[in-house]
């Protein structure tokens, strides 16, 4: 997770959220902004995907 690392106006995001969707929804999420990912912010999605969901495709 991103949160304001180099001062106001920065992004903030979040890398890596190991919820179920029952879970997720649970917390009654809005969603605030829309924005592009970067080659860069795939690299944790890049390694679940390899590993095919691992421990979280339970």
């Amino acid at each position: 997770m991103i949160l304001d690392s180099e001062g106001p106006g920065q992004a903030l995001g979040i890398g890596h959220l190991p919820f179920t969707t029952k879970a997720f929804l649970a917390q009654g999420p809005v969603a605030f902004q829309q924005s592009t990912v970067t080659e860069e912010e795939l690299d944790g999605y890049q390694i679940w995907q390899q590993d095919q969901g691992g421990y979280f495709a339970s």
